[in-house]
């Protein structure tokens, strides 16, 4: 026969201690161990960088101040580090240029206007911009 807690408590054997609390201060059947859980509007580090580089600065450019995103200003200042000479910007970049050439291709694609086109011509594209995107796939 299996003994209830209190039974266990009051037993001799019984010692509180690591992974052992007292049975008067164990969580009872069905109690949450956070009852209040995560406050609404908790925010994760993905959360504050995201907020971070969408964050608003302004920047002098030609003689004109203009507001321009952070994650605009940091790419600004990593191509014209590149563009002085140093290597490391050059390498960063140089390691996304595959990426964003085939972004920039896919956004050309969808800026064609299709109906100004004949039949021949968006069936000329179409295969086009298919086998273009499956050698990117291949690499």
């Amino acid at each position: 026969m299996r003994k209830t807690n209190n039974q266990l408590h009051r037993s001799k054997d019984y010692q509180i201690g690591k992974g052992r609390p007292p049975v008067e201060r164990r969580w009872k059947p069905g109690q949450s161990g956070n009852p209040r859980g995560r406050p609404r509007g908790a925010k994760n580090l993905a959360t504050f960088l995201a907020e971070a580089l969408n964050e608003k600065i302004r920047i002098q450019e030609r003689g004109r101040i203009r507001p321009i995103t952070a994650r605009e200003a940091i790419v600004k200042k990593i191509v014209h580090e590149a563009l002085k000479g140093n290597l490391k910007a050059a390498s960063f970049l140089f390691g996304y240029e595959p990426e964003i050439s085939q972004k920039a291709q896919i956004a050309q694609d969808r800026k064609i206007d299709w109906d100004s086109l004949s039949p021949k011509e968006q069936e000329a594209r179409a295969y086009e911009t298919y086998f273009r995107r499956i050698r990117q796939v291949r690499g």
